[in-house]
């Protein structure tokens, strides 16, 4: 049983998603789903953030993120996870969970990526330690685990930007490098992304 705030960021109309979702979280109690900023319910002023070249798909996606952070802000905790909704959870994802989330909450880490997004995983892994540095770099915005602090500081950095070029990941890794976020992945991953894999079609 897994307690702590989860946000789910889903778009309704992939119904396949939603029912597998609804399985992989069976173990956690705390869920709040991020159903608002669709493609097809942007404002003018959200649609006039981004490059024309972006799929609709994708300007929701990003979106929906920046929603997810602002409600992180204004809720009670201090941390919360954020899992996109073609996250397939890994076996013993509970035990790891839990390991991983108690290094980073005692580390200056502001982020901490625990899926495998692009096939991405740690080199060498060592003993005891599940928390690496990720020097700015993100692996996909699937799932991972953010401070509140840190979503504070991207809400102030996201409307600085006047246009956006490309994907959510991307974006972020820039916000990082620019701004010396401190960034790590998990190690092991923890967390497979269905839309990468082949378990669902991409939705972007």
């Amino acid at each position: 049983m897994i307690e702590d705030k989860i946000y789910i960021i889903h778009y309704d109309k992939l119904i396949e998603r939603k029912i597998h979702i609804e399985k992989e979280i069976n173990d956690f109690t705390n869920v709040e789903w991020v159903l608002n900023k669709n493609p097809d319910d942007l404002s003018d002023s959200e649609l006039s953030l981004f490059n024309d070249g972006l799929s609709d798909g994708s300007k929701s996606l990003t979106m929906k993120h920046i929603e997810t952070f602002k409600r992180i802000v204004k809720g009670d905790n201090d941390y919360a996870v954020v899992f996109e909704d073609d996250i397939i959870l890994n076996d013993n994802f509970n035990n790891y969970y839990q390991l991983i989330k108690e290094q980073f909450l005692l580390s200056d880490f502001e982020i901490c990526f625990i899926g495998n997004g692009c096939g991405l995983e740690v080199g060498k892994l060592i003993e005891g330690q599940y928390l690496y540095d990720s020097n700015g770099n993100s692996r996909c915005t699937d799932s991972f685990i953010i401070k509140k602090s840190l979503c504070k500081k991207l809400l102030d950095i996201y409307i600085e930007y006047d246009k956006y070029f490309v994907n959510i990941d991307f974006i972020m890794n820039k916000w990082f490098t620019d701004y010396n976020i401190k960034t790590s992945w998990s190690g092991p991953s923890i967390i497979t992304q269905g839309s990468q894999n082949g378990s669902f079609k991409r939705s972007i």
